[in-house]
């Protein structure tokens, strides 16, 4: 009895899910609630923009105006929300999508995510791609977004 509790243990012990794995579901979280098909009602849309803002930390930082017209990026959590809100009813829809995930494990509470993230707006044909560096940070339990940067091409990652 005690040989099967231990092979049982040993198993459950070598498929639990890592950090890493953690991460990328995080990631993957952040991509599924930045998607939206425009046919929305206004709760959904609002849920939709609490929890994509709940994926960010509170001190968040988005420095993309190598891609998008923010002069001076967005700071914090609240500030994300409100360019979300203000946002989301001008795109009508926008499908989003993470390719070529890359995770560095910095310390046990900080990692650094590389990722090329692909956007659809409107049911247009066009897509526009992008390659962006994550900081992300491990608070109470959950990973969220501690900083993105926009990375133009040929540019070492600025994130060490």
């Amino acid at each position: 009895m005690a040989a099967v509790v231990a092979a049982v243990g040993g198993l459950a012990w070598n498929f639990r899910p890592t950090e890493e794995k953690r991460i990328r579901k995080a990631i993957g979280g952040l991509a599924a609630d930045a998607t939206f098909s425009g046919r929305e009602g206004n709760f959904a849309k609002i849920a939709k923009i609490e929890s994509l803002a709940g994926r960010f930390t509170e001190d968040a930082d988005i420095r993309i105006d190598q891609v998008v017209p923010i002069d001076a990026g967005l700071h914090g959590r609240e500030s994300i929300r409100q360019v979300l809100g203000a946002g989301m009813p001008l795109l009508g829809s926008i499908k989003v999508q993470v390719h070529d995930l890359r995770v560095e494990m910095l310390d046990e509470l900080t990692a650094k995510a590389v990722l090329t993230a692909s956007a659809q707006a409107g049911g247009q044909r066009d897509i526009a791609a992008q390659e962006f560096e994550l900081r992300m940070v491990k608070q109470r339990g959950r990973w969220l977004v501690g900083r993105v940067e926009a990375i133009l091409g040929y540019r070492r990652p600025v994130i060490q």
